[in-house]
């Protein structure tokens, strides 16, 4: 997994931290991209 993967989920995180489930959601992401 490079670093743009785990950019865009970062971007996805931050355009919804409006949002609670999304942020969640993508910040789920982040975590299974560092593993």
């Amino acid at each position: 997994m490079g670093g743009d993967e785990r950019g865009e989920a970062m971007m996805k995180a931050t355009a919804c931290s409006g949002c609670g489930k999304k942020y969640v959601y993508a910040a789920k992401d982040i975590v299974s991209l560092l593993k």
